[in-house]
Order: structure tokens, then sequence, then C-alpha cells
């Protein structure tokens, strides 16, 4: 399974869907890199996490924990500045 995008929530839905810290990683194109080292109960997780994923969604709340786990590219910082701009959401410092 593809998306076209992929949010910035989508690290946390792995997490929670139990597949968190597995050896993959992805774009915010919809790119999955790294599927074929999941078993296959990991694989139907991650379709799941993706059929159930909105790309629109954000963070209640970002705080520095948020920052270092999902800021790191130039259009990570773009898109985190447009969300602040934006008004949401909130920065808890």
């Amino acid at each position: 399974m593809s998306v076209s995008r992929i949010g910035p929530t989508f690290g946390d839905e792995l997490h929670r869907a139990g597949i968190g810290g597995t050896p993959i990683s992805w774009s915010a194109d919809g790119a999955i890199i790294g599927r074929e080292a999941l078993t296959r109960a990991q694989s139907k997780t991650l379709d799941a996490v993706l059929a159930a994923h909105d790309p629109e969604a954000r963070p209640a709340v970002l705080d520095a924990a948020y920052i270092d786990e999902h800021v790191h590219t130039i259009e990570d910082v773009r898109a985190l500045l447009k969300m602040m701009l934006q008004g949401l959401p909130p920065i808890r410092r």
C-alpha cells in the first residue's frame, strides 16, 4: 500500500500500532523505505496505519521532544514553520 502524502503524526501512529522503531523510513511524498526488513505481520500493520493515516493531522502540542524526533530536514523545518504561522498547534516550552 502506498499513500500520496505522509504527515507529521505518522511516526506517532507507528508507535501506537506497535511498530515504532522498526527499520523503515518514509518521505513526505509517501515513499516507504525498508519495508522488506519487516515481518509479514509488521507489514500488514504498516498497511493498516497507512490506510488510516491523515496527512493533515497535527500533534496536539509541539514540545522539544516532538521537534527533536520529527524535525530533521529543511522540508521538516518548512512544515513546522507553516504549522506555527497557521497558529496550530501551540508550542509548549
